[in-house]
């Protein structure tokens, strides 16, 4: 049941739809499932990660060192989720060929990287494409880790900053960025008039959600549809 397992990754505010629609979905990869349930309770991305190179190297999962397009994926998505760029680029080239041509999706996952590589917003890239409910899932990880970096990044680099440049930075619109940028979360001012936000941290608030956090959050969803 990778795919249940794989859900628990996700965003809070994606829960619903995904929930309903993961028992559609076959088994993503063969996983070993309380080393699974261990590492998602931890927020351990990084541990699941690992898991995927590993699983490459195992006979078992991976005859020949050839492993299955969805364990790529997963692969590729977690790297790109921690910033991981050049270990993602190192995978790509080990992936063989044919599994690259025969798979549409991780191709267009290829695509998202790229950009990203290139140091740009991937919002066209990640738009580009109909991703299936799970990797779609991810990506709307993917776009909220980018989102929480660049609010990071800038709060540890700039006093001020235009609201045009995180825009353009995050993918948001001008009111999404302008509801976060001063909500509890960040509590930064902002100026109607020149547009630029004085960055401050909120006294006693974190900066950011923890991946536990909403794993756990989106895992309670989950055992809610299983028993009703």
């Amino acid at each position: 049941r990778w795919c249940l397992f794989a859900l628990l990754f996700l965003p809070t505010k994606t829960k619903r739809s995904i929930a309903v629609s993961y028992c559609c979905y076959y088994c993503y990869i063969r996983m070993d499932e309380e080393l699974t349930r261990r590492m998602l309770s931890e927020g351990n991305i990084e541990g699941v990660k690992d898991y995927c190179v590993n699983a490459e190297l195992d006979e078992k999962v991976s005859p020949n060192c050839i492993a299955s397009a969805s364990l790529y994926m997963v692969e590729m998505l977690s790297l790109l989720i921690l910033n991981d760029l050049t270990s993602a680029k190192l995978l790509w080239k080990r992936i063989p060929t044919d599994i690259k041509k025969e798979n549409s999706e991780l191709l267009a996952v290829h695509q998202v990287f790229r950009v990203l590589w290139c140091n740009e917003p991937p919002k066209e890239a990640i738009a580009a494409y109909s991703w299936s409910p799970v990797v779609g899932a991810f990506m709307e990880e993917l776009k909220e880790s980018i989102v929480q970096r660049v609010f990071e990044n800038t709060l540890a680099v700039y006093s001020t900053v235009h609201i045009d440049q995180l825009v353009l930075q995050t993918g948001l619109s001008k009111e999404d960025v302008l509801a976060r940028a001063t909500s509890s979360e960040y509590n930064w001012a902002f100026d109607n008039d020149t547009q630029y936000f004085h960055t401050a941290k909120a006294k006693g608030t974190n900066s950011t959600s923890t991946p536990s956090e909403r794993m756990k959050a989106l895992a309670q969803s989950i055992s809610s549809l299983e028993t009703s």
